[in-house]
């Protein structure tokens, strides 16, 4: 998460100014990223286990609702960020997450 956020701000090319910004964004990345690594830790964990379907369907509900918590996290943290970014950095955030959105998606996720 750490060398994928260092990208992050050498792209946006984020400046002193939006610095308290951006590091709020960036601790909300890294918190949620460390949600999300506990959350799969404990899937992969119980997956080990034989399970009924209901139980199945309950474990995927969790780690769905982990991944949601942690997107409107992530997401929260962002707009006072988005807010703080010129208009070319705007437009280079935007891309910036759509071409993680693809990816993501082509993943699975």
């Amino acid at each position: 998460i750490d060398a994928h956020l260092a990208y992050v701000r050498a792209v946006l090319r984020v400046t002193d100014a939006q610095a308290p910004q951006w590091n709020a964004f960036a601790d909300a990345a890294r918190a949620a990223a460390e949600r999300l690594r506990q959350a799969y830790a404990q899937a992969i964990q119980a997956a080990q286990q034989p399970t009924t379907a209901l139980q199945q369907l309950e474990r995927r509900i969790a780690l769905l609702s982990a991944q949601l918590e942690a997107m409107r996290a992530v997401a929260a943290s962002a707009e006072p960020l988005y807010a703080a970014l010129s208009d070319v950095q705007k437009r280079t955030a935007d891309e910036l997450l759509a071409e993680h959105l693809r990816d993501m998606q082509r993943r699975g996720l």
